[in-house]
């Protein structure tokens, strides 16, 4: 629950007027927080313009003043710059610095959630990742036999006979990010930011959609991920220095939408 300082508090009303669940009351005396259902959101933090509102048990530390040459973006240049990113399955045997991977989390935790539960959670794998190479592969063969998938069966056995030298599963990425989540909306949302983020930074980056499929038909996979109800691998990420250079945008199908 919020806190407001009552000695910078102007009774603006601008706290109570942009809670979403109504949890500030306007009094006498200023704004008064019910503490019924507070979602924890920050938005009165962020509209309150004398900042007296304040939200125990978050790192005020992270709030940052409004700055237009700090948080603007000319829309074209972003607009090309999402249009430019590509899924990068040639990676570089250099990994990448701790910093940025830190960075790329920060980019999933900054990422909205449903009724601002922040119940996302990251597994990164680098220093196991070539053990547990073997171990999502097998756990996708158990997944293709079960779904008659021959396509990725033809992979498996190539990564077999080649000794691990053709793996076309994870594409001799660096690292690894297992995103947790009760279900797979806020994990999507995150996953979005967090690949954006990597191209920002210079690094390459996959989905790799057979890998979640891996972790679902072993259960030896889920223990080691520590897996609950609660906390599923909803996405995975294959992250790293990209061996590719792109000299262009490519072109994408007709939008489809209808305005009513």
């Amino acid at each position: 629950m919020i806190s407001i300082k009552k000695d910078l508090c102007t009774s603006c009303g601008l706290c109570a007027q942009i809670c979403e669940t109504r949890d500030i009351e306007m009094t006498d005396t200023g704004a008064f927080p019910l503490g019924i259902d507070c979602s924890e959101c920050g938005h009165c933090v962020a509209i309150c313009p004398t900042n007296a509102v304040e939200l125990p048990g978050y790192d005020s530390r992270e709030i940052l003043p409004y700055s237009k040459d700090l948080f603007s973006i000319d829309p074209d240049r972003l607009l090309n710059f999402m249009k430019f990113r590509r899924s990068t399955r040639r990676f570089l045997p250099e990994k990448p610095e701790r910093e940025k991977i830190e960075t790329i989390l920060e980019a999933g935790r900054f990422s909205p959630t449903a009724c601002n539960y922040q119940r996302l959670r990251y597994v990164v794998v680098e220093k196991e990742l070539k053990a547990l190479r073997d171990r999502l592969w097998e756990g996708a063969a158990v997944y293709a036999r079960g779904a008659a998938d021959e396509y990725l069966l033809s992979r498996y056995r190539k990564y077999k006979n080649s000794k691990g030298t053709q793996d076309a599963l994870l594409y001799g990425c660096t690292h690894l990010i297992f995103i947790m989540a009760p279900d797979e909306n806020d994990a999507c949302i995150a996953s979005s930011r967090m690949e954006l983020m990597a191209h920002a930074l210079g690094l390459g980056a996959l989905y790799l959609g057979y890998c979640k499929l891996a972790v679902e038909a072993s259960p030896a996979l889920q223990e080691y991920l520590g897996e609950t109800e609660q906390s599923k691998t909803q996405v995975v990420l294959a992250l790293g220095y990209p061996d590719v250079i792109w000299h262009r945008t490519v072109p994408r199908k007709p939008l489809q939408v209808e305005w009513k």
